[in-house]
């Protein structure tokens, strides 16, 4: 759970068990709070979705190939990069489309012998929503990877 989640819900806590020790004529029996934990829990979950929704802006590179390896040959896979969009969308789309290829020429040095591509796209949302779409276009589709490219292209700075 989230600390802010945390920090609302013991004090919550607190109240309904000082509830339960107060001092009267049946302090030996302690009252019976009945505490319905469904719908509690399903306010908070409410409220972390509805007010903690960062919007951030998302470039996703796509690629679909058809791939084939000693004993098999796979078609329709893609391979999606996703980096969050800083403001300068030709930067963003270079460095998720350098990240993709690096995959691929990983791809092809590791596991398959052949790879075809049979489609490349470019667009400025996040991956899931755009494997979404495919999805209706290309009923057989299977995702190879989402890669990080935010991650990736740090990592391989920091080794430069």
């Amino acid at each position: 759970m989230k600390l802010f989640t945390l920090r609302r819900i013991v004090p919550a806590m607190l109240i309904l068990l000082s509830f339960t020790a107060s001092a009267s004529d049946n302090a030996v029996k302690p009252l019976k709070v009945k505490f319905a934990h469904a719908p509690f829990v399903a306010s908070v979950k409410t409220y972390e979705t509805e007010y903690n929704k960062k919007y951030v802006l998302k470039v996703c590179a796509c690629q679909m190939m058809t791939v084939q390896s000693n004993n098999e040959q796979i078609e329709n896979i893609a391979v999606f990069s996703e980096k969050v969009n800083n403001g300068d969308l030709t930067a963003d789309f270079a460095v998720a489309t350098q990240v993709l290829e690096k995959e691929k020429k990983h791809m092809k040095s590791q596991f398959y012998n052949k790879m075809k591509v049979t489609g490349k796209q470019i667009v400025a949302t996040d991956c899931k929503t755009f494997y979404n779409q495919l999805k209706v276009q290309y009923k057989d589709l299977k995702v190879y990877e989402m890669l990080d490219a935010d991650a990736i292209s740090r990592f391989d700075n920091l080794n430069k």
